[in-house]
């Protein structure tokens, strides 16, 4: 009996012995968690302040920057994301910031179609430099609206650049003569702000020509596409759609490309004509002063030369 009590006696200080030891165990690990935290911390602290931190505020630079943009919007841009005052390379809230700046700005919301990504990287040194990679709205016309021109990308939706008429020819041909882009003439709607849809049928149409338009070798002449008579408001039996050409002559094409009204010939057929009329006189309009391609018989003032060319 007495052998029974000492050997319990015995057990529970051995117990009792290594609940001491894990206890001891326990809070060398403890400490030893909350120095090396502590450690971290202030090296943490240490790299913050003394080697990402920067008195300056990082330089931005734009990813994949489209090759149509110039040096003036991409400017506007990347300054509109500069972060001000000093930093840290560390600091997540500066993104987070300028992201919200490119994002309030007027006159560079327009030109972001979506922010993809903001990054610090290293320059000169750590975070120096603020990474932008962004989708662009791409502009594909000038709209001439109230003796000026302004910039819409391919689904009407309004740029902040606008030209006066003596800079218009700059913007339509590059320094290879070559065209950069083509004029909408005749829409009626009024210009919405920056960065919305310019909303009406006639630009949407002529916006449609254009597509099918670019980069057809036929086409270079053609600068303008004039929606004054869409739906034939100012005369029903006259062409909808007019393309004009650097000579000023017309090319008078007629309803819009999505039209399926059987009155005229479908819009595939009118661009093998005007590929014809191009290979055998070299000029899209044959060097006439206008053009009509809405019918079988392709008609001009000199009538038999081009209907024998479409034939």
């Amino acid at each position: 009996m007495a052998r029974r009590k000492m050997e319990r006696f015995a057990l529970s200080d051995h117990a009792r012995r290594i609940l001491t030891r894990s206890a001891l165990i326990g809070s060398i690990s403890l400490a030893s968690i909350a120095l090396v935290s502590f450690g971290l911390y202030k090296v943490c602290k240490y790299v913050d302040r003394n080697v990402a931190y920067s008195p300056e505020p990082p330089k931005v630079v734009l990813k994949n920057r489209p090759a149509w943009m110039s040096d003036l919007v991409a400017e506007q841009i990347c300054a509109a994301a500069r972060p001000s005052g000093a930093h840290s390379a560390l600091d997540n809230r500066m993104l987070r910031n300028s992201k919200a700046m490119l994002e309030n700005n007027i006159r560079t919301n327009a030109w972001i179609k979506q922010v993809n990504q903001l990054k610090l990287i290293y320059g000169q040194r750590p975070g120096d430099t603020m990474v932008l990679d962004c989708d662009f709205r791409v502009p594909v016309a000038l709209v001439h609206y109230k003796n000026a021109y302004y910039l819409v990308d391919g689904d009407g939706t309004a740029l902040p650049e606008r030209y006066s008429a003596d800079q218009v020819t700059r913007v339509i041909f590059g320094p290879d003569g070559r065209m950069n882009i083509r004029v909408v003439e005749g829409i009626r709607s009024d210009r919405p702000m920056p960065g919305q849809k310019w909303e009406g049928d006639d630009l949407a149409s002529a916006l449609d020509m254009i597509k099918v338009l670019h980069g057809k070798p036929y086409a270079e002449e053609i600068v303008k596409v004039d929606v004054s008579n869409f739906a034939g408001r100012q005369d029903g039996s006259e062409a909808q759609l007019v393309l004009v050409t650097r000579q000023n002559t017309q090319i008078r094409w007629g309803r819009p490309v999505t039209s399926t009204d059987l009155a005229e010939v479908p819009a595939a057929e009118k661009l093998r004509n005007l590929q014809r009329i191009c290979a055998q006189y070299k000029r899209v309009d044959a060097g006439q002063q206008w053009v009509d391609v809405r019918l079988d018989q392709v008609k001009c003032p000199a009538v038999a030369t081009i209907t024998a060319s479409a034939q």
